[in-house]
């Protein structure tokens, strides 16, 4: 298969997420609606998984499928985060790009600005469109198609220290204001009372920032999408 293909992401959902992509040849692809009698090529994945488990899940589901079709083969690459934003802008460049990868959300709306993505319609109709969410499918939704689907999400939670709150009598807030009420008590006490990354280069101060304005029915942006 030649180099100049184009990229097809999945894209991750809601805060934090992650897709897998494939790529489809330079010249247009052609679609039938019969399943091959036996599969056969090889393609060549990319993807960020470095953890442990999560590398290992990606290599077993790799050997599981090419057992099952022997004539198949499946080149797994693996790149850090860091290193893969720069990996595809210079594949994109030079043609040197994978059949599928995973890819951040933000990254697949990129690659679909660049004409860089295949619609994913067929393949997610095989797999069933039910058992995806609807949302993380929606992510790179553009008119009828969809450039990606969602390989896993982070679910983001508050955790408190239960020992500290039992010591100073507090029960664990469920609200804002108990948040509030119960952080001001441990301040009162000589403790943090919450503590938040706020880092300049800190995703997650980011996120938390707009969590808190939006909860309260505002917003970091104007409607023009300038800043507040």
């Amino acid at each position: 298969m030649k180099k100049m293909r184009k990229f097809l992401c999945l894209a991750g959902i809601a805060l934090a997420a992650v897709a897998l992509v494939a790529c489809s040849g330079k010249k247009e692809a052609t679609t039938s609606t019969e399943p091959p009698t036996e599969l056969s090529g090889e393609i060549t994945m990319w993807h960020s998984f470095t953890q442990g488990p999560r590398l290992e899940s990606i290599q077993k589901s790799a050997d599981a499928f090419m057992q099952k079709h022997p004539k198949t083969k499946i080149k797994i690459e693996t790149f850090s985060w860091n290193d893969f934003y720069t990996k595809w802008t210079t594949g994109l460049a030079n043609g040197n790009v994978p059949d599928i990868s995973t890819a951040l959300p933000n990254q697949v709306m990129e690659m679909v600005n660049s004409d860089a993505l295949v619609p994913l319609n067929d393949s997610i109709k095989r797999i069933g469109q039910d058992k995806f969410n609807e949302t993380a499918l929606n992510e790179a939704k553009i008119g009828d198609d969809y450039y990606s689907v969602p390989l896993y999400s982070h679910a983001q939670v508050m955790w408190v220290r239960t020992d500290l709150l039992k010591e100073h009598n507090i029960e664990v807030p469920k609200t804002w204001d108990q948040l509030y009420e119960a952080s001001k008590k441990l301040k009162e006490a000589g403790v943090y009372g919450l503590s938040v990354p706020f880092g300049t280069n800190d995703l997650m101060a980011t996120r938390f920032l707009n969590f808190y304005v939006r909860s309260g029915g505002g917003s970091l942006l104007k409607k023009i999408l300038k800043q507040t």
